[in-house]
């Protein structure tokens, strides 16, 4: 029987699935008209770029943005106050690897003159302090509010710009780039709204010896967020450089259109990871609870996202132009992948949340290592299809793995058939 705290969670997952799945009427007209005004190649570029932005922000928020949700979400209830010392050491520390580097950028532009270094420079402190915040309100059980902050006014924005140049001037990708910066500006704005009555919380005084603490408690969460990061951005880059940028191109939109099925698990977990943080790693059988809602609710929704996206395939690629209709295979595989992975739920995530994060990094290492293994292999002769194999391979093997070692560290089931045996076949075998 589903209770009363469970509805709740259901509830604050569907209002996250229709912001995230409302953010599509902005960001797909938006990757729209971007792939038609730069073509494959310049898609390719554009993917590139985009890629190298996203994993120098890592970097830059010291991959801060889960520790900050488990740790706030752990305190919040208990006492509000106590949530100052890792936002504000965070806070801290961020900005001062954030200048660092803009400094690097800075000096990386003037050796080589590429003007693209600017351009991830416009981006990264802006994408640094949204991270930030909104992991922040995550944390204080403002999830809904985050979102909106980070799906639908963000995107919103930077489609209006990009439409407007669209039909009036030329499209080029400074103008995408000034489009995004701005677009993260106006982000920001609201999220520090949301935030104006704990504001205190980020100026609380600075000690040496709590930056060292929290440092060494980010560096698993660091290299979780680098190691899904450089999986989420490899096989584009990597097909730049082994293959060509038209079959970057042609791959990102593939990846964009299957991420459709993603938006499942990102908008689940956006919700069940400050939940299970909140939650005594002891206590059994509500985090079980947790987990078959969160299995359940990705198995159902992904169904239908799935159905749609395989039956509507060619049409959706004909929006992006004659040239990506090449990119149906390497879409398919991914979806397929993506699928097939749900049913094992989000394992991984589960052992950062309960203080097994050494265990979870080496994981997530182990999938990196595999995934970069196989687009070395597989690119160079399958191209985009190749690169959709690989990353599909290293994240079913990821959720296999840690749904093995997640029951073993825990005595929970994860994978939706494990968690029927127990519920179903084992009660019939007691009688």
């Amino acid at each position: 029987m589903i209770t009363i705290k469970e509805l709740n969670i259901v509830y604050k997952v569907i209002n996250i699935l229709f912001i995230k799945f409302s953010s599509f009427i902005f960001l797909y007209p938006m990757a729209i008209l971007v792939s038609r005004s730069l073509g494959a190649q310049g898609y390719g570029i554009y993917g590139v770029v985009t890629a190298g932005a996203a994993l120098l922000m890592v970097l830059a928020t010291i991959g801060s943005d889960q520790m900050l949700v488990k740790n706030i979400a752990c305190r919040y209830e208990k006492d509000k106050n106590s949530i100052s010392k890792p936002i504000s050491v965070t806070v801290a520390l961020s900005l001062i690897t954030t200048s660092l580097i803009i400094l690097t950028l800075l000096i990386t532009y003037f050796i080589t003159t590429d003007i693209v270094w600017l351009y991830i420079l416009m981006l990264i402190p802006l994408m640094m302090v949204r991270k930030i915040f909104i992991s922040i309100a995550r944390g204080m059980d403002r999830s809904v509010q985050a979102k909106f902050s980070e799906d639908i006014i963000q995107p919103a924005v930077c489609l209006l710009i990009i439409s407007m140049n669209y039909f009036y001037w030329k499209v080029e990708l400074w103008v995408i780039i000034s489009a995004l910066a701005f677009s993260y500006v106006v982000s920001c704005i609201y999220s520090t709204y949301l935030l104006r009555d704990q504001w205190h919380l980020l100026f609380s005084k600075f000690n040496f010896d709590e930056a060292k603490y929290w440092t060494i408690l980010a560096v698993p969460f660091l290299g979780m967020a680098i190691s899904n990061s450089i999986m989420t951005y490899a096989d584009r880059v990597m097909l730049a450089l082994l293959h060509s940028y038209s079959e970057a191109g042609l791959y990102l939109v593939a990846a964009r259109n299957a991420s459709l099925v993603m938006v499942c698990f990102g908008c689940m977990q956006f919700i069940m990871n400050p939940k299970v943080a909140s939650i005594d790693s002891q206590d059994k059988d509500k985090i079980q609870s947790i987990a078959l809602l969160h299995v359940t609710l990705l198995v159902v929704f992904g169904t239908v996202t799935t159905l749609i996206l395989l039956f509507f395939s060619d049409f959706i690629l004909s929006l992006f132009g004659k040239e990506f209709s090449d990119a149906k295979m390497a879409m398919i595989i991914l979806i397929m992948f993506y699928y097939v992975m749900f049913f094992g739920g989000a394992p991984v995530q589960y052992l950062f949340m309960t203080g097994h994060e050494k265990v979870g990094i080496k994981i997530i290492l182990a999938s990196l290592v595999l995934n970069l293994l196989l687009n070395t292999l597989l690119i160079p002769i399958y191209g985009a299809v190749g690169a959709a194999v690989a990353t599909g391979l290293s994240l079913l093997f990821k959720t296999i793995l840690g749904s093995i070692i997640f029951y073993r560290k825990i005595g929970v089931n994860t994978d939706i058939f494990s968690i029927l045996w127990a519920r179903f076949f084992r009660r019939w075998d007691d009688l």
